[in-house]
């Protein structure tokens, strides 16, 4: 069996994969309320890639229905368990940030100050929003998390914490300069 080009997404979900079976669904559940602040994965990412990395060997399937609903829990193997440690002993050689609201903001010259106040106010709204589901995960499970989640968890209340008071001193100059 060959071994894929496997992608992030392709590792996200050996990690989610690792000590318990998941569906795809359950794997887009976890997701969203774990990893989704620094890295997303879509229906459409998960599916295709279950199926590659099953034809490649590093994870198995067994079909679990529940009641007329089809449902296909997968696991990793072995060998999908020593790709993942192998993958996280790799130096990062990248740092993408995507965001939206900031390359909107980097191109907002061509628009009047209400207009950026505005939309520094929705990434400060969307960000705080952000933050308090963070804290909220950080309260209910924290001491359910491994070390390594409760470090990842702490960056992102750390960063969440960092960008609302950012946009809020952005938001402040933009009123002084108004004032000008």
């Amino acid at each position: 069996m060959s071994r894929p080009n496997l992608t992030p997404v392709s590792y996200a979900i050996l990690g989610f994969i690792t000590r318990t079976p998941h569906s795809g669904y359950d794997i887009k559940q976890l997701t969203d309320i774990s990893t989704s602040f620094f890295f997303a994965a879509s229906y459409g990412q998960i599916y295709p890639e279950l199926k590659k990395l099953e034809e490649a060997g590093l994870a198995t399937s067994k079909s679990t229905p529940q009641g007329k609903r089809e449902r296909t829990e997968y696991l990793a193997t072995p060998a999908g368990i020593e790709a993942l440690q192998t993958w996280i002993r790799q130096n990062v050689t990248s740092w993408d940030l995507r965001d939206e609201g900031l390359l909107r903001l980097f191109f907002a010259d061509n628009t009047d100050r209400s207009d950026q106040k505005s939309l520094i106010q929705a990434m400060l709204d969307e960000q705080r929003l952000t933050l308090r589901t963070l804290q909220g995960l950080q309260e209910s499970i924290g001491e359910e998390l491994l070390p390594t989640s409760e470090m990842v968890l702490d960056w992102g209340i750390g960063f969440g914490t960092f960008y609302c008071e950012w946009c809020e001193r952005q938001l402040e100059l933009l009123e002084s300069q108004s004032k000008e």
